[in-house]
């Protein structure tokens, strides 16, 4: 009892918690506050015990309505997705903490500006074709994929393309994870632009610091623009390489990073982060994410390039690869 309580979020520090107000303040909190009992939670799930209690998977993962009400089918559809772990009752109780007490007009603000990045989403569509088609490729049957930060889903037409093609021939269940519960309605806009029956879509609420799911259980894992803005950047990769399947797994990235090729851009980033933080949901623009991927899943199982896009400042300077287990 004394070791949970020295890891876990003190009575004092939790009423002091409450009366904040700030933007960002539960994102601060969020590595005691999720990373205290990972322990426990593998033992159980090394012994195989099942959950105790389907609301505490329901209260870790709660969605907006209209995500259970998007169609009759949609729910049916939602169970052949992979087997959702459910958490221990500390676990979720921290992990809600986090959620309960994000800026939810900031979070409505941010949302609503994620809409406006399609003049990005055109320029590096190239990539992410490439990247989706080389992560698909030779996979058959239903493919069960776990998109972190999913956001406004705006990589919906990647799922639809390699359902669409004949030469996959596969299905897809995505799980859109996001602590921002006002992305959920515009991630379901670009679902029902979806045309193939073969992709599934469900948004769940969550932290990439502990994300719900067994070891071993899903095929592919993508991240857009999202390592920039999670509090622990290896711990939401240990996590991304913990659930992926082995041999088989792979991950998908393309995020922004510190420059390495302009002195004068670096230098702006490293300035500007302690305001981009505050501004932008978290996001850091001077973290060097390939070399954090690559220490968790190992150079040799690493592909990626970078590059610098005109026209973006400092968010231009990017990586994009593939990462395999």
């Amino acid at each position: 009892m004394e070791e949970a309580d020295a890891v876990g979020p003190r009575d004092e520090e939790r009423e002091r918690y409450l009366r904040t107000k700030e933007t960002g303040a539960g994102n601060e909190r969020l590595r005691i506050l999720v990373g205290g009992r990972r322990g426990e939670r593998r033992k159980r799930r090394k012994r195989g015990l099942e959950a105790k209690k389907d609301s505490s998977r329901r209260a870790f993962v709660a969605c907006s309505g209209c995500a259970f009400c998007f169609a009759a089918s949609f729910s049916e559809a939602a169970r052949a997705f992979p087997k959702l772990l459910d958490l221990n009752d500390e676990t979720v109780e921290d992990v809600n903490y986090v959620l309960d007490h994000r800026n939810q007009r900031t979070d409505k603000v941010f949302a609503k500006a994620m809409t406006t990045m399609a003049g990005y989403e055109s320029v590096i569509e190239e990539r992410k074709t490439e990247l989706f088609t080389r992560a698909f490729s030779n996979r058959t049957g239903k493919v069960d994929v776990v998109e972190l930060g999913a956001g406004t889903w705006p990589n919906a037409k990647y799922y639809d393309m390699v359902a669409s093609t004949t030469n996959f021939g596969v299905s897809v269940d995505v799980y859109g994870v996001d602590p921002n519960e006002y992305m959920t309605p515009y991630a379901l806009e670009n679902f029902e632009k979806v045309k193939s029956d073969k992709v599934k879509y469900e948004p769940l609420r969550g932290v990439s610091e502990n994300l719900p799911f067994e070891d071993g259980s899903v095929d592919v894992a993508v991240v857009s623009l999202v390592l920039c803005s999670v509090e622990d950047q290896l711990a939401s990769l240990k996590e991304v390489k913990r659930v992926l399947k082995p041999k088989t797994g792979k991950f998908i990235f393309v995020e922004h990073v510190l420059s390495q090729t302009n002195d004068s851009l670096r230098r702006q980033q490293e300035a500007l982060t302690p305001m981009q933080i505050k501004a932008a949901d978290g996001c850091r623009l001077n973290r060097k994410t390939g070399e954090v991927i690559k220490k968790v899943f190992g150079s040799e199982n690493v592909d990626y390039e970078y590059f610098d896009l005109d026209g973006f400042w400092v968010i231009g300077s990017q990586i994009a690869g593939i990462a395999s287990v």
